[in-house]
């Protein structure tokens, strides 16, 4: 984002990509939307805007980063990239010895 996320940007991007995402869901197909406790997630818009259109949510304590799926994601990829070995860069390191 090029600007500010404030609790009403939040919830214009709730409403232009999040809603039309659940739209075409398959009716049967249920879901919880997971969001932290980031002010810009709990300002009073955007609480009344998920309210609004059904978005159920998971509840967040605060200060809980460990609980956040995506970050044991993030800590195996730092892991990867850290053990991976440097690829050739000349052309004379690609042929056999």
């Amino acid at each position: 984002m090029e600007k500010n996320i404030t609790g009403e940007v939040y919830k214009i991007l709730l409403e232009t990509h999040l809603l039309p995402f659940i739209e075409n869901l398959n009716e049967n197909t249920s879901f919880t939307f997971q969001d932290d406790n980031a002010p810009v997630h709990r300002a009073t818009a955007v609480v009344e805007c998920k309210e609004e259109i059904l978005i159920p949510s998971i509840p967040w304590p605060a200060q809980s980063p460990d609980l956040n799926p995506i970050e044991h994601l993030w800590d195996h990829l730092g892991g990867k990239v850290h053990d991976h070995k440097l690829l050739p860069k000349i052309r004379k390191n690609l042929l056999p010895l």
